[in-house]
């Protein structure tokens, strides 16, 4: 009896986790993320974003390993709220519209990402760019820039990286969706590589 007493019990946390998992993959976040916490986020750093639920857009920057995404997660469940693209899946997305593979357009593409009303942009820089990835990205942030759509976007790059990188056009148009105050730069050490000794 005690061990079915124990199981009974068990069920309500085990189904909660259970939607909750269903959530996050239907916000297209990885199992990497589930059982994210918020242990290694500071309360300054997660009032910073208290304009999250409200619509606001955030560009947020810092080295490699810092918990940029892991944040965006937490935000994405506490408010349930938004849908994570990572660039290289945006691009291989794109890419495969051209040869029918996923059944839809490149327009059908663009307008899905255009049109969601709030967009999490993981890891913007990291590409190899070239004209034709930067004519998309441009698409995509112009359109959502025009049209005031929540977007937050996370770069191992500054803003002023990505100038140099790109020149003004994205940049400028990033600044202007998320403000001064909502530029966020999380410093720190690569925490995946100090779990196994590493540290630069």
């Amino acid at each position: 009896m005690p061990i079915e007493d124990s199981e009974e019990s068990s069920k309500p946390e085990t189904s909660e986790q259970a939607l909750k998992e269903i959530r996050m993959r239907k916000m297209n976040i990885g199992p990497r993320y589930f059982t994210a916490s918020r242990e290694n986020i500071t309360p300054n750093l997660w009032s910073a974003f208290e304009g999250f639920p409200k619509g606001e857009s955030y560009f947020v920057s810092g080295p490699t390993g810092v918990g940029k995404t892991c944040l965006t997660t937490l935000l994405m469940c506490e408010y349930n709220r938004g849908k994570m693209v990572n660039m290289a899946q945006m691009l291989r997305r794109i890419k495969a519209s051209y040869n029918g593979d996923l059944g839809e357009s490149e327009f059908a593409v663009m307008r899905d990402l255009s049109e969601m009303p709030c967009l999490v942009l993981d890891d913007i820089g990291v590409e190899k760019t070239n004209d034709w990835v930067f004519e998309k990205l441009y698409e995509l942030i112009d359109d959502r820039h025009r049209n005031l759509r929540q977007t937050v976007f996370t770069s191992n790059l500054s803003l002023q990286q990505l100038m140099d990188k790109w020149g003004e056009r994205i940049p400028s148009r990033i600044a202007e969706m998320c403000g001064p105050h909502n530029v966020i730069y999380i410093p720190g050490t690569d925490r995946r590589m100090q779990k196994i000794g590493i540290v630069r």
